[in-house]
């Protein structure tokens, strides 16, 4: 009589886990459908995204910049090369020096 039970209780139990690998596989399959609906979105979002760089780039080459733009990057421009600058010399200063530590600075200024 034992033996009937514990064959039984094997039984729902292997049951219940198909039960639960098939609820499973449907909940995945409701999450990959979620998933690639996403991802299409995602991806006219990048291709409006890219639309609207190759329509600016085509403004940019025919010089149909708007000014503040222009004077905008003309200052980045600037700032960038003053910067370069900056670092040459701090190049330079570092190969004199040889190493920089926080007490040469200190002393030199």
């Amino acid at each position: 009589m034992a033996k009937k039970k514990k064959t039984v209780s094997k039984r729902t139990s292997k049951q219940d886990v198909i039960n639960q690998l098939i609820a499973n596989n449907v909940a995945l399959q409701q999450k990959m459908v979620n998933l690639m609906g996403s991802m299409h979105n995602l991806s006219n979002r990048m291709d409006k995204l890219v639309g609207i760089f190759q329509k600016a780039a085509e403004s940019l080459e025919k010089g149909e910049a708007k000014e503040p733009m222009h004077a905008k990057l003309s200052e980045l421009l600037e700032q960038n090369k003053k910067l370069a600058q900056g670092l040459v010399l701090l190049e330079d200063f570092v190969k004199k020096r040889g190493t920089i530590s926080p007490l040469n600075l200190k002393n030199e200024f």
